[in-house]
C-alpha cells in the first residue's frame, strides 16, 4: 500500500510541475514526442526545467516546441537488429564463404569483419540462453500456437538497444545523448554512455520468439532490471505491457497517461522474467545500464505513438503475441485496446498501479 501512495505521490508532484513549466512557458499542447518524455522524466530534470522557464521562457518554450530532436531520437531508438534463425543463418555463412573469393575493398572487409563478430556474439547468446526465448520459455501456455513455439528454429536474437549507439558520446550520437540529457539525471545518461561503447557483445542480445521480437522492436513491452546477484550469474527482470499508442503533432501537455485503461486496478504484470549464465566472462548477461537505457526508452516510444504504424497483418501477430503473453481473454484485450483508441491515449504501463509494485518514475 505503501509503494501505492508513494507513486500517486510522484505522479501528482509530476503533474504540478508539468503544469507550472507549462504556465510559465505559455505552452499548452506538445507534440506527443515531447509529452512522452515529460511524463517519464526525472523529477529534478522537471525542477530544473520549471527554474529555467521561470527565468527564460523563451528557452523552454523553445525546447518544448522543437520536437524534431525527440522525435528523431525515439525513430533511432526504434531501430533493431535481429539475427536470422539457424537455417537462415547457415545460408547467409554459405553465401559469406562463397564471397571471399572475390576481392573486396575496406569497407566490404569492415563490415564483414563486424557481421562475423555479431554472429559469433549471437552464438554465445543462444549459448546462453537455452536456445529458447526468454520471456515465454517459462509458460507452456505461451507456446500453443505452431507459429511462435518459442523453439530454437523460431528464436531470435535481438539486440536490448540498436548498434547504432555504439561508441558512446561520439558525434553522431550527440543529438540523441542530448534530448535524453534535458529528461534524464546526468548520472543515468552518463552510465549509459558509457555501456553503450561496446554493443556488439552478448551484453546488449537476447534471445526472443519471432513474436516476442517483433512485439518489442515496436515497443509493446519493456523489461526492467530489479535484481542482480553478486556473481553476475543471475538477473531479476520484470515484464510490462505496454500497448500502442498514437502520435500527435498537438498533444495537451497535460494529458495523462492512462495507467487504468480498462477501468479495474490494473492487469498484472507477468513477473520474474530470470536471465542466467554458467560462465559470466564467456556468456556476459545483458547490461544492466542497457536494460534501464532499454525501460525508459520503449515507454517514451510507446507513449509517442511513433514507429505505430504496422500493417494490420504485423499488428494482429503483435496483439496476439501479447495476449498470450498476458494471459487475457480475447474480449479482454479487446477491451482494453478499443479504450485505448477511442480515448487516444495508452494504457501507459499496465502493472503500474499494483499495490505490490515497486515501481517508481
Amino acid at each position: 500500500m505503501s509503494t501505492t501512495i508513494s507513486l500517486a505521490k510522484t505522479q501528482t508532484t509530476r503533474s504540478t510541475l508539468i503544469q507550472a513549466i507549462s504556465t510559465a512557458a505559455q505552452i499548452s499542447r506538445v507534440d506527443s514526442a515531447i509529452w512522452a518524455f515529460l511524463w517519464t522524466a526525472d523529477i529534478p530534470n522537471l525542477e530544473a526545467m520549471l527554474d529555467n522557464a521561470k527565468s527564460n521562457p523563451r528557452v523552454v518554450y523553445r525546447q518544448l516546441v522543437n520536437c524534431h530532436q525527440a522525435r528523431d531520437a525515439i525513430r533511432k531508438w526504434m531501430v533493431r537488429t535481429q539475427f536470422p534463425s539457424n537455417e537462415q543463418h547457415r545460408v547467409h555463412r554459405l553465401k559469406e564463404k562463397n564471397s571471399r573469393s572475390s576481392s573486396m575493398s575496406m569497407t566490404k572487409e569492415r563490415s564483414a569483419n563486424l557481421d562475423s563478430v555479431l554472429s559469433w556474439n549471437a552464438a554465445l547468446c543462444k549459448t546462453r540462453d537455452g536456445n529458447k526465448c526468454v520471456i515465454t520459455k517459462a509458460n507452456a501456455y505461451l507456446h500453443t500456437n505452431p507459429s511462435d513455439t518459442g523453439n530454437d528454429s523460431d528464436v531470435k536474437v535481438t539486440h536490448l538497444a540498436p548498434i547504432s549507439l555504439e561508441g558512446g558520446k561520439c558525434i553522431k550520437n550527440a543529438p540523441f545523448w542530448n534530448t535524453l540529457r534535458l529528461f534524464f539525471s546526468d548520472r543515468k545518461v552518463n552510465s549509459w554512455i558509457t555501456a553503450t561503447r561496446v554493443m556488439t557483445d552478448t551484453s546488449n542480445m537476447i534471445c526472443l520468439s519471432a513474436g516476442a521480437a517483433q512485439a518489442l522492436a515496436t515497443a509493446r513491452y519493456a523489461l526492467k532490471p530489479r535484481s542482480l546477484n553478486t556473481n553476475r550469474t543471475e538477473m531479476e527482470t520484470e515484464f510490462f505491457a505496454l500497448p500502442g499508442g498514437y502520435h500527435s503533432s498537438k498533444r495537451d501537455i497535460m494529458a495523462k497517461p492512462l495507467f487504468d485503461a480498462a477501468g479495474t486496478k490494473g492487469e498484472d504484470v507477468y513477473v520474474g522474467v530470470r536471465l542466467i549464465t554458467q560462465n559470466p566472462r564467456v556468456y556476459e548477461l545483458p547490461s544492466w545500464e542497457i536494460l534501464e537505457l532499454a525501460w525508459h526508452m520503449n515507454r517514451v516510444a510507446a507513449l509517442s505513438g511513433i514507429g505505430n504504424g504496422n500493417s494490420p497483418q504485423t499488428e494482429r501477430r503483435i496483439v496476439s503475441v501479447m495476449r498470450r503473453i498476458r494471459g487475457l481473454s480475447v474480449p479482454a484485450a479487446m477491451q482494453v485496446e478499443r479504450k485505448c483508441a477511442r480515448r487516444r491515449m495508452l494504457a501507459f504501463s499496465l502493472g503500474d498501479v499494483r499495490q505490490d509494485s515497486t515501481m517508481k518514475f
